[in-house]
């Protein structure tokens, strides 16, 4: 039955495609009505007394212009994503790597977890770019900026070295780059079709060690293999104890779909068999592992504020990783359950939500993964339909190995669970959801549930409301509001039940006895200590009653950047009140900071601590890391347990960073006792690559993510492929895996650690590349990368010419220049190319395919100024041209217009 459903995936039916994600209303982008040729002004850039551009096209008052922000982020080469049609800019600023995260539609920026609010009265997006007031760039980006209105030049002054700087010599031959007004950047989708049979990617851990007060070694190792078979992806996983004997392993056939044409009539976006996990229901059944399948015809990206989610992913051996919402805290983890992290039960705000999963690597590595979600009320479009099933095995992995809550011997595990939800949007107000499931709850007793809602607005707040009931005479019902007040995020539920129904997915403290009612209340919201910068807080309580007694549980968490350090809290309280036993009331919190000293060191500190039933500290960790070449990197590490006996940890380990994969080498010290450990860790990646002919060891990563086989090369031919004759191109940068990749002698480029998002991008540059006249056919690259997927990626380069402009008009008996005329390329079969004079009437564009053109004026412009060319102008571009095609247009002002200019 699975073989034959995985066949299924691999049909391709014509659909509708899945509407977008639910989402509170937003803001369209804005018309270019705030930018006019009127205002128009051309400034030069200038940064440590070097001219990066003498054309940057700002609009409004010159003493605090409009400057398009994409141009201030290629001429300053900063890692960061600027998305006019989402209105969205991502990435990382500064030397210690810094989150930047502004969201236009909610008015929310982040800088380094400092939360910022930004109005459309200092930056808005247009359909191809996003423009900030000058005198606000200095927020985002770790510079000042100030503009001199009179000389019509902006000049950056760095706060911290920028990636800019440590390539003078690139940008001495790039500062007198063509520009044009248009902002944008066209974005390229290439398609990533899935293949019958792919050749597997594979990431190897394999680690050593002699465990503190053991004579033994204990090993230890993780295997990841991905790749496509049968038009599917597969992620297979195996992990061993600490004798090297098999422990773990799952596999997962997983297809997915942006335009939801999958399953033939059910428009599935996600199709999953093997180890997969259960959708929850708002009332009962929670999610569940197990082997079974899966689907949902749910866009890829969707969540609702009145529901919790869990966020899952891959935890390599020797990985710690820790969780941010908003800027936030709020969890972490350094050992993770069949390979994986899990984040469960973390909850959204409604409007823009910033989460960000940070990890740590044995030797310092850091990496990011960031997703926003724009979290609505739970409502779909009007006349939608989306639909979340899965049914598995609970608790047991495909190959009945290792499950950890097998081997606890749980009632349920093994027992089949069964569930099912669905959306449908009546209008664009009110949608109906419901669900059905049969599953063994955590006593092993079976049940069969339906459940029915609905969700909507009231005056701006979105409102639930849920009802269920099982075979057992169990019901339940449950409604909530969700919303802004004053600056401040509330989301507020209550739950009654009767009859011994089960809610799984409420929990908190009660053991088996029944549950009689649940409250929760989540609250949002940020404050300035003492004028200062805005600290973000949350906070969420929760109480359930039970026949027997009730319980009571707080979390709060903060986070805030003082100096050059994040910090932050976070409390835990718990209260337990049952007439069988004594009241329980506990209390504890934890304080973390993290910094990046010097921009060498990165620094790691975590106490934990009891406040209640008695205060006292718990432990006290601290890290420092350094590389000490792009080779070796150095790790320090203090453990302090306050527990009784007490005890100390000191740790050191040396790694050693190749090519082809990481070593390292750690040592421990227990006193008092006077322990030690040894251990040895090896970790690498084996991929495919087409370019090159075979199998090649690769970083670690290659089978967790996709990766993209690149090659440029000079299309001589116009076809797109790379044929005989055709020379490569090297020196191509590849931005937007692991790490930046270039092409060599051979115009190929290896890039990995591209993630398993629904869709990713890839940055090409030509800065390094020291052929001249060769266009891009786009400077980013769409896609949807998978793990252990090689997309093979030709990119052919065009040959081009470069053409200047001189415009002039007759005054006074001589020809004089003119300035800020809008002229236009017109070739047959292509899209006209912009481009506008600069002070001395000149204009220099480059990258221009070859063949044959004709200059026109802006019609706009041209009927709004009275002026036309006196002669009609063509030239042709040829593959043999060694300087620019030097151009001369004579503008003519019409009667009675020439006066006015």
């Amino acid at each position: 039955m699975l073989t034959l459903m995985l066949a299924l995936l691999g049909q391709s039916v014509t659909a509708v495609p899945a509407g977008p994600a639910p989402q509170a209303p937003v803001a369209q982008a804005e018309p270019a009505s705030r930018i006019s040729e009127d205002d128009l002004l051309l400034l030069s850039v200038l940064l440590d007394q070097l001219t990066l551009t003498e054309s940057l096209t700002a609009y409004g008052d010159a003493a605090d212009p409009w400057i398009p922000l994409s141009e201030i982020v290629r001429l300053l080469d900063l890692g960061v994503d600027v998305s006019p049609a989402e209105q969205r800019v991502v990435g990382t600023v500064g030397e210690a790597a810094r989150p930047l995260t502004i969201d236009l539609r909610s008015g929310v920026a982040s800088v380094g977890g400092e939360r910022l609010h930004v109005d459309r009265s200092v930056m808005f997006a247009t359909q191809t770019e996003i423009y900030v007031k000058a005198s606000q760039l200095g927020r985002f980006i770790p510079a000042a900026f100030s503009v001199d209105g009179e000389n019509l030049s902006l000049t950056i002054a760095p706060t911290e070295t920028l990636p800019i700087q440590s390539r003078m010599e690139r940008l001495a031959r790039t500062r007198n780059a063509s520009h044009s007004v248009e902002g944008g950047e066209a974005v390229t989708i290439v398609p990533s079709p899935y293949e019958l049979v792919s050749p597997p990617a594979v990431d190897v851990v394999l680690e050593a060690r002699r465990p503190l007060r053991e004579q033994a070694f204990a090993r230890r190792y993780d295997v990841r293999v991905a790749g496509d078979l049968l038009f599917t992806n597969y992620q297979a996983y195996l992990g061993s104890d600490e004798r090297g004997r098999p422990a773990d392993a799952r596999l997962l056939l997983e297809r997915r779909s942006a335009a939801g044409n999958l399953l033939g009539p059910l428009h599935a976006t996600r199709v999953s068999g093997g180890d997969v996990f259960t959708p929850a229901l708002p009332l009962g059944p929670r999610s569940v592992a197990g082997r079974g399948f899966s689907f949902s015809t749910a866009p890829l990206e969707q969540a609702s504020v009145f529901e919790t989610i869990d966020l899952r992913g891959e935890l390599p051996l020797g990985y710690d990783v820790e969780l941010y919402v908003n800027d936030v805290l709020r969890n972490s983890q350094s050992q993770g359950a069949q390979g994986r992290y899990e984040f469960l039960d973390v909850p959204l705000t409604r409007g823009v939500n910033i989460i960000r999963v940070v990890s740590f690597g044995p030797r310092g590595e850091r990496s990011e993964q960031v997703r926003i979600l724009n979290v609505g009320g739970g409502q779909v479009p009007k006349g939608q339909l989306y639909v979340n099933f899965g049914a598995v095995e609970q608790e047991r992995s495909l190959f009945g190995l290792g499950s950890g809550a097998a081997r606890s011997g749980s009632p349920a595990s093994g027992a089949l669970r069964v569930a099912g939800t669905f959306a449908y949007g009546i209008s664009e107000a009110i949608s109906v959801v419901g669900g059905a499931s049969i599953y063994s709850d955590f006593s092993g007793v079976e049940r069969s549930l339906v459940t029915a809602g609905l969700r909507t607005s009231i005056y701006g707040f979105a409102t639930f409301i849920d009802a269920a009931a099982d075979q057992r005479g169990g019901r339940a019902a449950s409604a909530g509001v969700a919303g802004r007040v004053g600056g401040v995020s509330l989301v507020l539920e209550h739950s009654e039940y009767g009859g011994g129904f089960v809610d799984e997915n409420q929990l908190f403290g009660g053991g088996s006895d029944i549950l009689r009612r649940h409250s929760e209340a989540t609250v949002d919201f940020s404050v300035a200590p003492l004028g200062g910068r805005l600290v973000p807080i949350s906070v969420r309580a929760l109480r359930d009653e039970f026949a027997g007694g009730q319980s009571w549980a707080a979390q709060f968490r903060a986070s805030t950047s003082v100096g050059q350090v994040l910090v932050s809290t976070g409390l835990d309280y718990q209260r337990r009140s049952f007439a069988a036993a004594p009241t329980q009331e506990r209390l504890g919190g934890v304080l973390t900071a993290a910094t990046y000293l010097n921009f060498q060191w990165q620094l790691r500190a975590a106490l934990d601590y009891d406040i209640l039933p008695g205060t006292d500290l718990r432990a006290l960790t601290i890290t420092a890391d350094r590389a000490l070449s792009e080779r070796v990197a150095l790790h320090l590490g203090l453990g302090h347990s306050f527990s009784q006996p007490q005890s100390t940890a000191l740790q050191a380990a040396m790694s050693f960073r190749f090519p082809f994969g990481d070593a390292s080498l750690a040592a421990e010290w227990e006193l008092p006792r006077g322990g030690w450990s040894l251990g040895a860790r090896l970790a690498f990646g084996i991929g495919y690559d087409p370019n090159g002919g075979g199998y090649r060891l690769v970083r670690p990563g290659v089978a967790a993510g996709g990766s993209v086989a690149f090659r440029a090369f000079i299309d001589r031919d116009g076809d797109g492929r790379f044929g005989a004759g055709e020379e490569p191109v090297a020196g191509v940068s590849v931005e937007g895996g692991e790490r930046p990749g270039r092409t060599g002698p051979l115009g190929t480029a290896f890039v990995t650690g591209l993630g398993n998002p629904p869709t990713a991008h890839l940055q090409v540059g030509m800065d390094n590349v020291e052929a001249g006249n060769l266009s891009l056919p786009s400077g980013r690259l769409q896609f949807a990368p998978r793990p252990g997927k090689v997309l093979q990626l030709d990119y052919p380069l065009a040959p081009t010419g470069e053409v200047m402009l001189q415009v002039r008009t007759a005054r006074g008996g001589e020809m004089v220049p003119l300035a800020a005329v809008r002229l236009l390329l017109v070739r047959d079969g292509a899209e006209a190319v912009a481009g506008t004079t600069e002070f001395d009437g000149q204009i220099i564009l480059s990258n221009l395919p070859l063949g044959n053109y004709h200059v026109i004026l802006d019609p706009q412009q041209a009927e709004r100024l009275h002026i036309r060319l006196s002669t009609p102008i063509a030239f042709t571009l040829g593959s043999t041209a060694e300087a620019p095609v030097d151009v001369q247009a004579e503008i003519v002002f019409d009667a009675g217009a020439g006066g006015q200019h």
